[in-house]
């Protein structure tokens, strides 16, 4: 990817709106890039769901970034599954996580270094070295 690609026009987002602006963890930071960084990233994307659809490596409950799939199938799926269970006398836990702010935990050192034991090869955990990068 060409350097001139990778420039973003950063502009800081407060994550709630309670919170005060003059702490500077309260911002998220919001990255608009070039139109083809995103066609490329776009394109990448889609070869990367084809790989996990033809291979089957996708998991059976996600619905994020899935053809004909939304957050109203899942809640369709877990609707469902909570009837049924009730129907058949079972006890019905639901837990509920608000993973809003859950990227701002994660060790990207730790993940580049999973995804470089699972894609093996060069260009792939490259471009994700990239992209967690920004």
């Amino acid at each position: 990817m060409p350097e001139k690609l990778k420039e973003a026009v950063l502009k800081p987002k407060l994550k709630k709106d309670s919170l005060e602006y003059e702490e500077y963890t309260n911002f998220r930071p919001i990255s608009n890039l070039k139109f083809l960084s995103k066609v490329i990233e776009k394109v990448a994307a889609g070869q990367l769901l084809e790989h996990l659809a033809n291979n089957n490596l996708e998991e059976p409950f996600q619905s994020a970034y899935k053809r004909f799939h939304s957050a109203e199938t899942t809640l369709l799926k877990v609707q469902n599954d909570i009837l049924v269970a009730i129907d058949n006398h079972k006890c019905v836990v639901l837990l509920l996580l608000d993973m809003s702010a859950a990227i701002d935990t994660v060790d990207m050192n730790f993940y580049y270094n999973e995804c470089s034991k699972v894609w093996n090869r060069w260009a792939s955990v490259e471009m994700v070295s990239v992209l967690s990068s920004e």
